[in-house]
């Protein structure tokens, strides 16, 4: 399933079928096979018209924004995930972080990778570790 137009096709068979028992992972499937073709607004528009939302919808929203040059609403997003609940993962740290290194942000990626053990108890691993060097080097802080 490579194109968005085969994605749209068995999504709408999904939403004529009228499954209800597990939507939310269906729209998460969506969003990620959205982001991954490129098609960024249609991923926003989806998360903004989800009903109800996990830390999966938020993860794949938040990466395929960061991998899309959208780094700023990505954290902003990273925000409101906060705000509503849902806790962070380590997957969700690694975007963020990158979202850091795009936009330079070196003192909020340091906050948000101290905040990985101190606040949420995710113990950093070799993606995060690689996030923060990219990010020193983007900055020329290394």
């Amino acid at each position: 399933m490579s194109s968005p137009s085969q994605g749209q096709l068995l999504y709408a068979l999904v939403i004529k079928s009228d499954i209800q028992s597990n939507q939310i992972s269906v729209h998460n499937a969506m969003i990620t096979l959205y982001s991954r073709c490129g098609k960024v607004v249609e991923a926003k528009m989806l998360f903004g018209r989800m009903i109800e939302r996990n830390t999966v919808s938020y993860n794949s929203i938040i990466g395929g924004l960061v991998q899309h040059g959208h780094a700023v609403e990505a954290l902003k997003l990273f925000n409101d995930m906060n705000i509503s609940a849902h806790e962070p993962t380590g997957i969700t740290f690694i975007s963020v972080l990158s979202a850091c290194a795009h936009t330079r942000k070196v003192d909020e990626g340091w906050d948000y990778f101290n905040s990985m053990k101190q606040k949420y108890g995710i113990e950093p691993c070799e993606e995060h570790y690689s996030c923060m060097i990219y990010l020193l080097a983007r900055a020329r802080k290394f």
